[in-house]
Parts: structure tokens; sequence; C-alpha cells
């Protein structure tokens, strides 16, 4: 058992799931999660991301933080049974560019 339990991984590299990661820049600090939760795709966003192309090409934004904005996007367009924009928690750890997403 001791075999099994090192060749099976806790954590696992994180890739947008359901973005064309391959022609965005991959973020800078390495990224990973559960291994558990790579096994799960997130829902289909429903906002099409309306930025300058400049800021995809040059990398303005890593392919994480586009992510970020793109589900933010889509969950600020749903409202809420009182009439009011539903919110985002961004959670995200040190190093993932907060403020840039913000931005």
């Amino acid at each position: 058992l001791g075999q099994l339990e090192e060749s099976v991984s806790t954590y696992t590299d994180y890739r947008p799931g359901r973005m064309d990661y391959e022609c965005l820049v991959k973020h800078t600090d390495p990224v990973t999660e559960s291994a558990t939760l790579g096994y799960v795709l997130p829902p289909e966003p429903t906002y099409k991301i309306k930025l300058p192309s400049r800021t995809v090409l040059e990398g303005r934004l890593t392919s994480l933080q586009l992510e970020t904005v793109m589900y933010a996007c889509t969950q600020h367009q749903r409202s809420l049974p009182c009439g009011h924009r539903a919110g985002f928690f961004m959670g995200d750890g040190p190093g993932l560019g907060k403020g840039r997403q913000i931005a």
C-alpha cells in the first residue's frame, strides 16, 4: 500500500478548464490544485471576454487571470431574485495577480 500511495499525486498543475489555454500566456508562478478537483470541469462560462487584443497577445494577463476575469463577469451578469447582481469571491493565494485581475 505504501508504494501505491507514493505513486498517486495529491496535487496537479492547474490549467484553465474551459479556455483554449494553448494560445494564452502561462502563469508565471506554478499553480496547483488538488488532483480530485483536476478531474472536474468548471461550469461553462456565458460571458465572452471583451479586452483589447494586445492585453491577451502581449501576455498582460495570464491564462489563469483571464479565466478569473471571465468567471467574474459571468457571475456579474446574473441577477438575484431581489434584483441585485450576483457577486464573485476571488480566493486566490499570493502571487496570482489579484490586483491585475481587479484592475
